[in-house]
């Protein structure tokens, strides 16, 4: 906030907190589907053990069911993030062009950039609340630990450097590499199995998920509106 404070131009702070706020918009596309991920997933886990080569082992109905929860939740979430590119971006867009059309502040490309990264992050953010319900918190919040300290450092030497609005996307950039590393890499066994084609017993999304999931949804959408959506306003 102090770099921010004295590096930044009035203006330019002004859209650098807007980008993050309309960017959180995409909380409301996720309706708590992380906290449904987790639940579902640590019910499954229970039947579930795990070798030390990282091979799932167990009750077969509990990994058919808990591989069905991985892939639709991939694919929900896809379907989510291009929502996201699609409604956020242009939306976005057309409010920061009200004000400044002939992109006078430099806003144009970062925004884009950060939209295209942000909806790629979001497509695999599933995937860190279905290994945290498989029993790897510790691993999980580790990481995260890990990821915000080196993206803080990130910012922090950005922000002197002068890449102003370009911030968000250099770090939502780094955000994902570090995720693909952690995910793909780190636990690239776990998750080749769990995103497998099941062979047995389906999760039914409609009568197991959804009726949990629309009440915890609501949530989101006072969370968004009591904590972001006052800056945009101001901004404009």
């Amino acid at each position: 906030a102090a770099l921010i404070l004295f590096h930044f131009a009035p203006e330019t702070q002004g859209y650098y907190y807007t980008f993050w706020s309309i960017i959180a918009l995409q909380m409301l596309f996720e309706l708590s589907l992380p906290g449904v991920i987790l639940t579902v997933a640590s019910h499954e886990w229970e039947k579930l053990t795990q070798s030390s080569d990282g091979t799932i082992g167990g009750n077969e109905r509990a990994l058919s069911r808990l591989q069905s929860l991985a892939r639709k939740s991939l694919a929900i979430y896809g379907g989510a993030a291009l929502l996201c590119l699609v409604v956020i971006g242009v939306g976005g867009f057309a409010f920061f062009a009200i004000d400044d059309p002939s992109n006078h502040h430099g806003w144009q490309g970062p925004w884009i950039a950060l939209v295209i990264l942000s909806s790629l992050a979001f497509w695999l953010s599933p995937l860190l609340s279905l290994l945290e319900g498989c029993n790897q918190v510790q691993q999980v919040y580790r990481f995260q630990f890990s990821r915000s300290v080196v993206g803080n450092l990130v910012v922090w030497c950005a922000i002197p450097l002068g890449l102003g609005l370009w911030i968000p996307a250099i770090l939502t950039l780094v955000r994902l590499i570090m995720e693909g590393g952690f995910l793909g890499i780190a636990n690239r066994r776990l998750f080749s199995q769990l995103l497998a084609r099941p062979r047995g017993e389906a999760l039914h999304w409609n009568r197991e998920v959804w009726p949990f999931q629309w009440r915890t949804a609501l949530k989101s959408v006072g969370y968004y509106c009591s904590r972001h959506l006052l800056t945009p306003v101001v901004f404009h």
